[in-house]
């Protein structure tokens, strides 16, 4: 099921949609029961680490637009707020070299493995689409305790996320809405250069 569901997402017209949150499939291998899929060289999403408040709001808006289009294609990945099945791609750079602050990234889902196409009546689809966005919700909340300059907002979306009145659509127009108030310098702000959150 996992590997149909990841087939359909490498085909036309999905395929080069930019919101996709699947990766490339390049190859794959079937040995008896056993088949291996290969994907682009990605690494763990915060591999090198986040380095501003700027790459942390392109973190939040693409795992957002991920899970809007999942959700538009009817898809219910009942695991969105794994963190660790983020990876990202930095074309063919050193991880160690690679200069976040100036390069862009992209990020990938890599686990499907309990995602479901529902079918065409929407209705039913509610409760497993409100829970995707709980989950992501809840992903966010220590980027709120750890990325203070804008954690108050960061906060006010978590809160609407796992509110259970929102859906994917409608908590990434809220972060967009958000992100309009903060100041542009905020987005250079280095995160080395904030204090660690209080335990």
């Amino acid at each position: 099921a996992e590997l149909r569901l990841l087939e359909m997402l490498d085909s036309d017209p999905l395929r080069d949609d930019p919101w996709n949150p699947a990766p490339r499939i390049l190859h794959l291998a079937t040995r008896a029961n056993t088949v291996v899929i290969c994907f682009e060289r990605l690494f763990e999403y915060d591999q090198p680490p986040l380095a501003t408040v700027g790459n942390v709001v392109d973190f939040v808006r693409q795992v957002l637009e991920g899970l809007s289009f999942l959700h538009e294609n009817r898809i219910a990945h009942h695991t969105y707020g794994e963190v660790g099945a983020i990876m990202v791609d930095l074309g063919m750079s050193d991880p160690a070299k690679f200069d976040r602050k100036h390069l862009p990234v992209r990020y990938y889902r890599v686990d499907f493995s309990r995602a479901e196409q529902l079918g065409p009546n929407t209705v039913s689809h509610r409760a497993a689409f409100v829970q995707d966005v709980r989950d992501c919700g809840r992903m966010f909340t220590a980027l709120a305790e750890e990325v203070q300059p804008i954690g108050r907002k960061l906060k006010t979306l978590i809160n609407a996320m796992t509110s259970g009145e929102y859906g994917a659509e409608d908590a990434r127009k809220l972060f967009e809405a958000l992100c309009r108030t903060i100041d542009h310098d905020t987005f250079e702000t280095s995160l080395s250069s904030l204090p660690s959150p209080i335990s």
